[in-house]
């Protein structure tokens, strides 16, 4: 296997535009916004950018050890089997360790060959990797006609008084929503990452937030579902609103067509997904896969 002359490094400032073309846009988005948390990492060939990752640095709570997750990897078709790959994973695995991370997991979407492809690199630096999430990808082009989101998609549309975005929330509905004893803490809207609140739509039962559908956006045109609850209290139709209103705002905030990830993580949801899109959609699956970090020499 022949070796190219690839350098990796860590990226910052106006340089992530460089490589944000390897980068998931919602990934490119955070490494752009997200301060310390964020590392973007780069693979270069001479002068030229041919690969990059982002690495994000977190505890899952105060006391506990810090974590590193690998939310991007990708490598330009041109310089692949060639040793760039685990040449910027093990960059990868390196800036976790000297950050002081305990773990390093890895998450990835993709299909067939190059699905394949990412479980041997895994594998190769002692990751074993294993099925996460399923990935809808979906065009919003596809749905104008779909009986159950067409509404969606019409000029026709008017959000209910009853469906406002996140950002338009009072003190007093944010503080009812966030202290709600249903609301599971991993949708809590304050720790979602990505979230953005002008694409989050809450429903509102007698003033109050009963359910919400959090969404998130990117600079290139993609959208994703970041989560949905709502409470015994909000009504049979509150699911059925809560996307139709998203999706609206998708369609406003983008000028017209958009690209579309759902990540289902209950059999349930599965099911409302393919419900919802009569089939209408590329399946990718989300593979994890993790490794405990040791201090590197001189840590």
């Amino acid at each position: 296997m022949e070796t190219l002359p690839v350098s990796f490094r860590v990226v910052e400032g106006q340089e992530i535009n460089v490589f944000s073309q390897y980068l998931l846009p919602m990934a490119a988005s955070l490494a752009r916004s997200s301060g310390d948390e964020m590392r973007t990492l780069g693979a270069v060939w001479g002068a030229a950018a041919c690969g990059a990752a982002v690495l994000r640095l977190w505890r899952r709570e105060d006391d506990a050890p810090l974590e590193a997750e690998l939310l991007s990897f990708y490598i330009d078709p041109l310089v692949r089997r060639k040793g760039v790959g685990l040449g910027l994973l093990s960059f990868c695995l390196k800036q976790a360790a000297l950050a002081g991370a305990g773990v390093f997991r890895a998450y990835y979407a993709a299909e067939g060959e190059i699905l394949a492809a990412l479980d041997a690199l895994m594998r190769k630096k002692g990751l074993q990797p294993a099925f996460h999430l399923p990935v809808y990808e979906m065009d919003s082009m596809d749905y104008h006609d779909a009986p159950l989101l067409r509404a969606a998609f019409s000029w026709k549309y008017r959000r209910p008084e009853h469906i406002v975005t996140l950002s338009a929330l009072t003190k007093r509905q944010r503080d009812h929503l966030y202290r709600h004893p249903e609301l599971p803490g991993f949708l809590h809207p304050s720790g979602v990452l990505g979230l953005d609140p002008d694409l989050s739509v809450a429903y509102l039962c007698d003033g109050t937030p009963e359910g919400i559908w959090l969404g998130g956006s990117s600079a290139n045109g993609c959208y994703s579902l970041m989560g949905v609850w709502h409470s015994d209290a909000a009504p049979l139709s509150c699911f059925h609103e809560l996307i139709l209103a998203h999706l609206n705002l998708c369609w406003y905030h983008g000028g017209g067509e958009f690209r579309y990830y759902v990540s289902p993580s209950m059999e349930f949801a599965d099911r409302l997904i393919q419900k919802y899109t009569q089939g209408k959609y590329r399946r990718l699956e989300e593979h994890l896969a993790v490794i405990g970090l040791d201090a590197p020499d001189g840590g």
